[in-house]
């Protein structure tokens, strides 16, 4: 698929994200650095994503979807 698609010159769309907060949408795309908060929100990205991974390691019979649950 990815040949076909470089062939026809596409390209696939970037992961874009829409989170909500106090009544404001905020709209985040992958590689911009120019959201104003965009250093405390990778600080909770990447603190999330630890706890995640540490969860994970120690649930590791659980499924990926009860995983997220349990997570979040």
């Amino acid at each position: 698929m990815r040949m076909d698609m470089k062939e026809r010159g596409l390209k696939k769309p970037r992961g874009c994200s829409w989170i909500p907060v106090w009544f404001q949408t905020h709209a985040f795309v992958v590689g911009d650095l120019s959201h104003p908060q965009f250093e405390a929100l990778n600080w909770v990205v990447t603190d999330l994503s630890n706890k995640m991974r540490k969860s994970k390691n120690m649930n590791s019979d659980v499924e990926e979807d009860e995983f997220l649950l349990l997570v979040l």
